[in-house]
């Protein structure tokens, strides 16, 4: 909706010049596109379908937890709604250590078991995406994961599925959208995921 918002705002400026008395015989096609462009600019904002949402574990994002006992942090589409996802963002948080390769964020090595990331269709069986054991995993997915956060060590990384999975995410009513913690990560200071797209009310 953003791009038709700009396109109508343009079309609205194009029409704008081009009304005057010297165009006459046109005026009548031109007054009706530029109701048109009304219309769209009136039924249109900035923020129509836009989606963005943290994984939660009850009400919590942060991730830098003990999941020796198996933490999920999940999305729950809502009744009456179709969600479009396009990227996701992960960001990992870990004092001013050095995020090698092998090790997860600034722990050292690669996690026994890992972060799983899976979708589960309503009704159906669970489709796991990726499991990542170390920082390497991460990186092959995503389009960037570069430190953020000079003096911190914090990495911030977006994971664009219509590059890494060539299409969409799409999910309907009652899927879910899962990151499953299996380790200890709590010697981490922070970390948290969050899925972006687009919504449709049905």
């Amino acid at each position: 909706m953003l791009k038709i918002r700009r396109f109508a705002y343009k079309l609205l400026d194009a029409l704008g010049n081009i009304i005057n008395p010297a165009n006459a015989e046109n005026q009548a096609t031109i007054i009706a596109n530029q109701e048109t462009a009304i219309a769209l600019v009136q039924n249109t904002t900035d923020e129509d379908n836009y989606f963005s949402q943290f994984l939660l574990e009850t009400a919590t994002k942060d991730m830098a937890v003990d999941g020796t006992t198996p933490k999920v942090y999940r999305y729950t589409v809502p009744a009456s709604t179709e969600i479009r996802l396009t990227r996701s963002m992960i960001t990992i948080e870990d004092g001013a250590s050095a995020f090698n390769p092998a090790n997860f964020g600034a722990i050292a090595g690669s996690l026994a078991n890992g972060v799983e990331v899976s979708i589960t269709p309503l009704g159906g069986a669970k489709v796991i995406l990726e499991t990542w054991l170390n920082n390497r995993e991460i990186r092959n997915c995503f389009f960037d994961f570069d430190q953020s956060f000079k003096a911190d060590g914090a990495y911030v990384g977006r994971w664009t599925f219509t590059k890494d999975l060539n299409g969409l995410i799409y999910l309907t009513a009652g899927d879910v959208f899962d990151i499953t913690i299996q380790d200890n990560l709590s010697g981490l200071d922070y970390m948290s995921f969050r899925i972006k797209g687009r919504k449709t009310i049905v």
